[in-house]
């Protein structure tokens, strides 16, 4: 029995390392799992087998992994030390002590239970017990409750991501918490973003009027959404920059912050849109460009604005003619919902289209999508019956799923261009 109990442990400790560490994606460990099973193999080795792993990265895995199980260090030092050493090609002891002098400059106690527990409690995601045994996990391991959650299955990605957000309605009091539970139960059921349930349940949606450095960095493909819900859980808990958390888990450095703070700024005055921004970030992440030569490029090479109404969208798209959008929507709708209305009244699209087809008009407003991506997205998801979550895969974008909702109390055409 003693000894199974150490296989399960030393098993779990490199689940999490792996995972944490972003070495194997879910869908990646799932596949060398099942083979690990089924050739009863070790699992490392299984990882090793089907490739997702070079010589060094298992060597690696392993020296934390050792550390790890003779309490050296915890899990959340070892997975943070680990993305320091990819990153920056050091050895294992060297980046764990780069993360120790800077977690000691930096750190922050937060709280057993909080907000997100008791959220996660009232939506019936976990038990008490669950919360009692994934509290002494978090103070073993030095791990985000609501990150060991994830790690365990016991919730995914765009739950947490769904709770965490709101909490930050809660917060800002458009959403108590009873409602906010209701949203997630039912996000979990019919398996669609938090964002959504609320839209379904008519709930309030509040205005969209800032962008998050958080969403510039998952938008330009810098970061997983796995990797956003880890650190926006630090940031609403242990009240730090986000910049500041994405360099202490070792996803950047701090030059790409400081460029994400430039290209910021020029989104909230307004000379990039954030896909513009997003875009400039990669090219100073992934090529090394200077931020102000990465944000001229962006702007010089893309069309001046054109206002793109939701008929212009749907006959480009190649779903209604211009004769029907004239026809069905009325002189006297004023806003995106009267207009969609319209179209699904007449039975001119399913009601289903015309969301997408608001969601998409509503990224192409706020500077999150481009509108050839938006008429390309819109043109699939009604010739393949697809989601919009389907089509954004195959297009390889990350967009805020909170941007795409701000249709739903009228907004009237003009107040987003």
């Amino acid at each position: 029995m003693e000894t199974n109990q150490k296989d399960a442990n030393e098993v779990k400790v490199l689940v999490q390392l792996l995972l944490g560490s972003g070495l194997v994606t879910r869908e990646e460990f799932a596949r060398a799992n099942e083979m690990a099973v089924t050739e009863n193999i070790p699992l490392l080795k299984a990882v090793s087998e089907t490739g997702y792993l070079t010589e060094d990265s298992i060597s690696l895995s392993q020296q934390a992994q050792r550390k790890v199980l003779s309490n050296e260090i915890s899990s959340d030092l070892a997975i943070r030390a680990m993305r320091i050493a990819l990153q920056r090609k050091m050895s294992l002891p060297d980046a764990i002590s780069s993360v120790q002098r800077l977690h000691q400059a930096t750190q922050v106690s937060v709280a057993a239970t909080n907000e997100l527990t008791n959220l996660l409690l009232s939506a019936k995601f976990i038990t008490p017990e669950d919360l009692g045994r994934f509290i002494k996990l978090s103070s073993d391991s030095g791990m985000m409750i609501g990150h060991l959650l994830l790690l365990d299955n016991k919730i995914s990605t765009d739950e947490l991501l769904g709770a965490l957000n709101a909490v930050v309605l809660g917060r800002e009091n458009t959403l108590n918490k009873n409602s906010a539970a209701q949203g997630l139960r039912y996000a979990r059921q019919r398996t669609i973003s938090f964002e959504r349930a609320l839209f379904e349940l008519d709930f309030l949606h509040p205005h969209v009027n800032n962008m998050r450095m958080s969403e510039l960095f998952l938008l330009a493909g810098l970061i997983t959404r796995e990797d956003l819900a880890e650190c926006f859980e630090i940031e609403l808990f242990k009240n730090k920059p986000f910049g500041q958390i994405l360099s202490e888990r070792g996803l950047v450095n701090a030059h790409q912050v400081q460029s994400a703070t430039v290209l910021m700024a020029k989104i909230h005055a307004g000379t990039l849109k954030p896909f513009e921004a997003a875009e400039a970030l990669f090219s100073v992440v992934r090529e090394g460009t200077e931020v102000e030569a990465a944000a001229s490029s962006v702007t010089s090479n893309n069309a001046p604005d054109v206002i793109i109404t939701l008929g212009d969208l749907l006959v480009e798209a190649g779903v209604c003619s211009r004769e029907v959008v004239n026809r069905v929507i009325p002189d006297s709708s004023k806003t995106w919902g009267e207009q969609g209305s319209a179209l699904f009244k007449a039975a001119v699209l399913e009601e289903e289209a015309v969301i997408i087809a608001l969601r998409l008009k509503a990224l192409i407003g706020l500077g999150f999508f481009r509108r050839d991506k938006a008429v390309f997205a819109l043109s699939y998801c009604v010739r393949e019956r697809a989601s919009l979550e389907t089509a954004f895969a195959n297009l390889g974008v990350h967009v805020p799923s909170r941007m795409q909702w701000t249709w739903v109390k009228s907004i009237e055409p003009r107040a987003v261009p």
